[in-house]
């Protein structure tokens, strides 16, 4: 993760996504580069987090991606280098935020919980998606 700055967004995809694709339009321009190039927001870093959604496989739970991602998060001194933490996510990438934000709520965590100052989530299931039924034939996740 690149360090130029005390600021830092995270962009997190949904199901099916990969960091590139699901931030980038169809004439190629992704929403981090945007912001990275932006002067007016110089003073973020920019990131993006990976997990993998395959499509006719067992993968990990959201539980387990938000582990892995609070563990990772920590072993890259994240919570450390970094006094503002901000997400930006979509569908599923805002449930397994959502998880890590639950992760972070107790008191061993807490320091680390009040760096993140805002989440974005987008179409990001709060009461469950019709979709996630359609889903649920197609994956064994």
């Amino acid at each position: 993760m690149p360090e130029s700055s005390q600021k830092l967004i995270v962009f997190v995809h949904g199901v099916f996504g990969d960091p590139s694709e699901a931030w980038t339009n169809r004439s190629g321009v992704s929403w981090p580069d945007l912001i990275k190039d932006d002067k007016s927001l110089q003073e973020f870093t920019v990131a993006t987090y990976r997990y993998d959604t395959p499509y006719l496989q067992r993968s990990s739970s959201i539980n387990e991606i938000a582990g892995r991602m609070v563990r990772q998060l920590e072993d890259q001194g994240v919570f450390g280098k970094y006094n503002e933490i901000y997400f930006i996510a979509h569908s599923m990438g805002g449930l397994v935020v959502k998880r890590v934000l639950v992760d972070l709520n107790r008191q061993t965590q807490i320091e680390k919980l009040h760096k993140v100052k805002a989440v974005l989530y987008i179409s990001t299931p709060a009461q469950g998606a019709k979709m996630a039924e359609v889903g649920s034939w197609l994956s064994v996740n």
